[in-house]
């Protein structure tokens, strides 16, 4: 298991894309503040990774399709603190392990973790999220083959959002969709078009950990709407 934060647009903006211009300042601001690692510092011949030299090659190459970049994040190797600070309660970038940044032309849902959550279908109430195929485990994710753009993100555990509901056949309407749970609102809407998911290090001290306010204040900043962020152990 593994402690991530999911940055993603507030739910009057669900639907937000960044410009690509946009999107430079972003990965420009989480090189700046430590968020993101040097590329001196980066593996230029990882399999997992992404380099940042290989960024604007992705950009380009993906202009009107799914976009994903995997990033080696904070300070990496013996500069990680020990164990997760007792007394800090923001998730902060010196306990960064690495950040995707997710901009998909088409509607997702993020990744449920451990936890228990509901989005029933407002027609019949059937749960929704127990409607999504789970990722085929025993299929293995090769670097030299090109595969579907979604395919990587399913194997992440994000999901394109269905247009029906698969009980009833209802079209889903999911900008009046929220996640409940026993009557009571959990957090907003799941869905996102824009996303920033952002992995610990180290698992928090505390359960009331949340992500470093100044990084959504940045983002705000920069794209022109309030963010939020998800936590999850996923």
């Amino acid at each position: 298991m593994s402690y991530q934060e999911f940055l993603t647009p507030e739910k009057e903006h669900w639907q937000f894309r960044p410009s690509r211009h946009q999107l430079r300042r972003i990965l420009g601001h989480l090189f700046a503040t430590g968020w993101l690692r040097p590329e001196s510092e980066c593996d230029p011949d990882s399999l997992i990774y992404l380099h940042p030299s290989k960024i604007p090659d992705q950009m380009k190459t993906t202009p009107d399709q799914c976009l994903s970049l995997y990033l080696e994040g904070g300070p990496g190797g013996s500069a990680y603190p020990d164990e997760w600070p007792e007394d800090q309660l923001e998730f902060t970038a010196n306990l960064c392990e690495d950040i995707f940044i997710i901009d998909s032309p088409e509607a997702l849902i993020l990744p449920a973790g451990e936890m228990d959550f509901n989005l029933p279908c407002p027609a019949c109430g059937d749960n929704v999220l127990l409607q999504l195929s789970p990722w085929d485990q025993g299929v293995e994710l090769k670097e030299d083959v090109e595969w579907p753009p979604y395919t990587r993100l399913a194997a992440n555990g994000y999901h394109r959002a269905p247009k029906r509901c698969m009980a009833c056949s209802q079209e889903l309407k999911l900008r009046e969709m929220a996640i409940r749970s026993n009557g009571e609102q959990i957090e907003n809407v799941p869905f996102f078009h824009f996303c920033i998911a952002i992995l610990a290090a180290r698992s928090p001290a505390s359960q009331f950990t949340s992500a470093d306010p100044e990084l959504l204040d940045a983002l705000q900043g920069i794209c022109g709407v309030r963010f939020r962020a998800a936590a999850r152990e996923v």
